[in-house]
């Protein structure tokens, strides 16, 4: 919370957990968990000095609840293994917002008295918006910032589906530091 002359406001991260908790309160659907394993390019400035890095390493694991039909939110974790296993590595937490503009964000049920159907779409895809922290081990540095994110559901069994997205973030720190961060991730998604 931000206090300023006697009066409160909510800062962005606070208001998107309680749009989360409140999207997990209403069991209208099942939840999802993604395991997704990819690269990552990142570029930053700080200090005078302006970094490039790329590579393997980057792990992001969520839990994702559809809200409305076409709607989802994520809260979840990524860490970044930077330049091999000896060198330095990033973790943080994120949250996003999923849209897909052509199917619903989860299988459709149908219930007849002695029957119950269910339809999956083959192939979905979606856009979304994501609000992500980093912190790095070596330096001690802090980043927080949006992006945004595309990418698609593959079909492969009612418990499970495939993953592929492209995300891009710009993230600040403190001393005027940036960090613009592309990751393009795959893996496996659990549907509970």
């Amino acid at each position: 919370m931000i206090f300023h002359k006697n009066k409160k406001y909510i800062n962005c991260p606070d208001i998107l957990l309680i749009l989360f908790f409140i999207s997990i309160s209403s069991n209208c659907y099942a939840g999802k968990l993604d395991l997704l394993f990819g690269a990552y390019s990142s570029s930053g400035q700080g200090s005078g000095k302006t970094t490039s890095l790329s590579g393997l390493g980057s792990f992001e694991m969520s839990y994702l609840v559809p809200i409305r039909e076409k709607y989802e939110v994520s809260l979840g974790y990524n860490y970044t293994i930077i330049g091999g296993i000896t060198s330095d590595y990033s973790y943080g937490p994120k949250l996003g917002f999923n849209y897909f503009p052509f199917n619903f964000s989860s299988s459709e049920k149908i219930v007849l008295p002695n029957t119950t159907i269910e339809v999956n779409d083959f192939l979905k895809p979606f856009v979304g918006l994501n609000f992500s922290q980093k912190q790095f081990v070596s330096n001690k540095t802090f980043f927080a910032g949006f992006g945004i994110a595309a990418g698609f559901e593959k079909y492969i069994s009612p418990e499970y589906t495939i993953k592929a997205e492209i995300k891009y973030k710009t993230l600040t720190g403190s001393s005027d530091s940036s960090l613009n961060e592309i990751n393009i991730l795959g893996g496996l998604v659990v549907v509970f």
